[in-house]
This record gives structure tokens, C-alpha cells and sequence, in this order.
């Protein structure tokens, strides 16, 4: 995700983002049957704001917003810009709350729609980069995916995974 490097677990897919959604985009889904899914979606270039997601699987889009040239956010600042959650369509997104995860200033709502529940994350990852993820889950299951969530922020770095032998 623009030049960061991540870790997803094994057996989750990566999907085609449309070239129209940004090359800084990106969707993961926990198997192939939800990939398949959420991929209609994104090819259908469906403006749809949630995922229906069934029992026991999860979806990850992600957002790189990289700010203007000389612009610099101090925590404080992220927080100001970004702890309002966004009013998002069929979506009701609870009060952000500041935690930090792994090495970043993270703001994390947790949302809910008639098909999903899940957690949006604001990452501060640096003074001029910031990363929106939504976490969709099946109705009641959001806590079941928020560990691996916040493993995957954990985990973003600038520096490629050592391979694993």
C-alpha cells in the first residue's frame, strides 16, 4: 500500500481494484467465496457503501490518502481532522476512540449496517500519509476480526517482511 509492506494471514485473497478507485487502493477478502462477492463490487464500480459478508468471513478495503506537499499532521491534528467519523450511507458509525497500534496513532469506530458489522481504522502513519480501513464482518462477528485487524496495522512498515524459511 503505497510502499508500505503488510501482513494478511495465509489463506486471505487479494482482489483487482479498478483502476478508476486509485492504484493506493486495495481489498482483501478471508477466502475465495467473499473475494468472488466483494469483486463483483469493485468491477461493477457499485458506489455501494456496505459488504454483505457471511458468518465466519471478513472483508479489508483500505484507503492511502497522501496530503498535500508541506502539509504536516501532529497527532493532535489527526485527531482534530480525522476523530469526527464520517456519515456514510446505510452505515452507523459509533464515537472514534485514539489507541495506538504497533507504532501508529490509530482512530477506531466501530460501525454497523443491515448486512455487516465491522471497525473503521484512521491511521496516522506518518506526518503526511494517513490510511483508512474498513473492517466488514458478518452481523455480531466485528470482535472476532479485530485482533487480526489490528495485526495487519501492526504490522505495515517501510521495510519488506523478512522471508520466512
Amino acid at each position: 500500500i503505497a510502499g508500505y509492506y503488510f501482513v494478511l494471514p495465509d489463506d486471505w485473497v487479494t482482489l483487482d481494484v479498478p483502476e478508476e478507485m486509485g492504484d493506493t487502493n486495495m481489498a482483501f477478502a478471508s477466502d475465495e467465496e467473499i473475494g468472488e462477492e466483494l469483486q463483483v463490487l469493485l468491477d461493477d464500480g457499485d458506489d455501494q457503501t456496505t459488504v454483505s459478508v457471511s458468518e465466519g468471513k471478513a472483508a479489508l478495503l483500505t484507503i492511502f490518502l497522501a496530503l498535500p506537499e508541506g502539509f504536516a499532521l501532529t497527532e493532535e491534528d489527526f485527531v482534530t481532522m480525522f476523530g469526527t467519523p464520517p456519515q456514510i450511507p446505510d452505515m452507523e458509525i459509533g464515537e472514534s476512540e485514539l489507541v495506538t497500534i504497533g507504532d501508529y496513532p490509530v482512530l477506531r469506530a466501530p460501525f454497523q449496517s443491515e448486512e455487516s458489522d465491522g471497525w473503521l481504522y484512521t491511521v496516522l502513519l506518518n506526518e503526511s500519509s494517513v490510511l483508512n480501513m474498513l473492517l466488514y464482518s458478518a452481523v455480531g462477528e466485528r470482535d472476532d476480526w479485530q485482533e487480526m485487524a489490528e495485526a495487519f496495522i501492526a504490522s505495515l512498515t517501510l521495510e519488506p517482511p523478512e522471508e520466512s524459511e
